[in-house]
């Protein structure tokens, strides 16, 4: 019997953890299995705690069942640990839920401090499931009510964010009034989807789908109306504004928003947004609390508004700079990025200067002078050699994101991911040693705020 509870322990994440998320099976006899699950604040090596639950049932099955396994999913934050356990409670049991089924010993599917991003998720699913399915009440809106509904002086109680969140392109809408003008037909295009007032409420239903289409059919000399859905207020009324903005950006799809940077700044919005209105924080290795901006949630949701994994990192270093310049509002994030760097153009002519008066032409002291991110690609650097005529002595200038992208860089913990791939400064290091070693190359990292700018006398350099 000494073998009766088999207990299946994962490594834990060198790089630490909060909590974890765990799953017990007990075999009631041959035929039946039962289950519960949960999650738990602290170390399981440091921490005599198995569950928590007091069900008469699970502590005599636990205690006497011929076979128990107890198994720890996974890893993580406390946020996560706690999202992702009512995900597994929730869905238990093909959607029934670990509460109602016999099959479970839980009496809740979670729930909680840690857990309520997952509320608002489970009700904008709800919300895109009926509207899939056809369950909402049709209708139709002339052009004058479509033209109330943009005017943001007419709004109710989501005048605010309607105005900061909900995105349009005066370029985009001006095809769409071609389209409209062309066949007026309101039939040949998507529904417009509304969510409509409390009843009783002189509010104006507000547009959350199709909002770049209305504007078209307002600006159209031919757009006499949209047929549009209605999402009733029971529905969305409890959302939070962040999560206002996750149903938004599903029902508008981003490949119908021409410009991609404006497209991955909407993503970050949402996902700053997100950590603020559900305290979705973690502890980093300095020991100082952040925004999670890794947290499940998050990567779940820009997944199905259509963003591939690659795409992911790139908003999440976004969402890295709209927080340090919210939090620091006397200073800001600079791009070194040539499209970036051009706009500013005080900072463009020191750059230009700079790079100039190191050349050894110009009685400096390199042969060649470049500027890349650490992103990008070590290879770069030797197409740079290569157009300089393979010259040997050069200067390169790193530029990141930001500046939790450059501390990343600079102090990575663990340089290699779970290819083997090495990572961060210790890549550039083999770089040097392994394929550019016949080459004398310095490097210097750029700043990544206007503050450390104007100390290092990027701004106003006479030339």
């Amino acid at each position: 019997m000494k073998d009766r509870i088999e207990r299946i322990i994962p490594d834990p994440p060198k790089e630490g953890y909060d909590a974890y998320l765990y799953l017990i099976t007990i075999l009631k006899n041959t035929q039946k299995e039962k289950y519960y699950g949960g999650w738990h604040l602290g170390h399981y090596d440091l921490d005599p705690y198995q569950f928590s639950s007091t069900n008469k049932e699970l502590l005599v099955d636990y205690a006497t069942a011929s076979k128990v396994e107890y198994r720890i999913m996974e890893y993580g934050t406390a946020h996560d640990m706690a999202y992702k356990e009512r995900i597994m409670l929730d869905q238990a049991n093909g959607g029934i839920g670990a509460a109602k089924s016999l099959n479970w010993y839980n009496g809740t599917n979670g729930g909680g401090t840690y857990s309520v991003s997952y509320t608002g998720e489970k009700q904008v699913n709800l919300i895109e499931d009926n509207l899939k399915e056809g369950n909402y009440k049709k209708g139709y809106s002339s052009k004058s009510q479509i033209a109330d509904m943009i005017n943001p002086e007419l709004g109710g109680e989501l005048t605010d964010w309607q105005v900061r969140s909900i995105m349009f392109d005066s370029k985009y809408v001006n095809i769409y009034m071609d389209d409209w003008d062309a066949d007026p037909n309101p039939d040949n295009f998507p529904d417009m989807i509304l969510l409509m007032p409390k009843k009783g409420s002189n509010d104006l239903p507000v547009i959350i789908g199709g909002n770049q289409t209305g504007r078209g059919c307002v600006n159209s000399s031919k757009g006499l109306g949209m047929n549009h859905v209605e999402i009733p207020y029971s529905d969305w009324g409890k959302l939070s504004k962040s999560d206002l903005t996750r149903l938004g950006n599903r029902l508008n799809p981003r490949y119908e928003k021409p410009r991609k940077v404006t497209q991955e700044e909407d993503a970050a919005r949402w996902v700053v947004a997100h950590c603020e209105e559900h305290t979705l924080t973690r502890v980093n290795s300095k020991m100082e609390v952040e925004w999670d901006f890794s947290h499940s949630s998050i990567s779940k949701e820009l997944l199905i508004q259509g963003w591939k994994n690659r795409q992911i990192p790139p908003i999440l270093r976004i969402a890295e700079t709209i927080d340090i310049d919210k939090r620091d509002p006397d200073d800001n994030v600079i791009q070194w990025d040539d499209e970036s760097l051009k706009v500013d153009k005080d900072r463009y002519a020191t750059w230009l200067s700079r790079k100039e008066k190191h050349l050894k032409k110009n009685d400096g002291d390199y042969d060649w002078v470049y500027k890349v991110s650490v992103d990008v690609g070590y290879h770069k650097i030797f197409e740079e050699i290569e157009r300089s005529g393979f010259k040997t002595k050069g200067l390169v200038y790193f530029y990141f994101k930001n500046e939790i992208h450059s501390n990343e860089y600079q102090t990575n913990d663990n340089p290699e991911n779970k290819h083997g791939v090495i990572k961060g400064e210790a890549r550039w290091k083999k770089w040097q040693k392994e394929f550019l070693k016949g080459f004398d190359i310095e490097i210097e990292y750029l700043p990544t705020s206007k503050k450390k700018a104007v100390v290092d006398k990027w701004y106003s350099e006479k030339g």
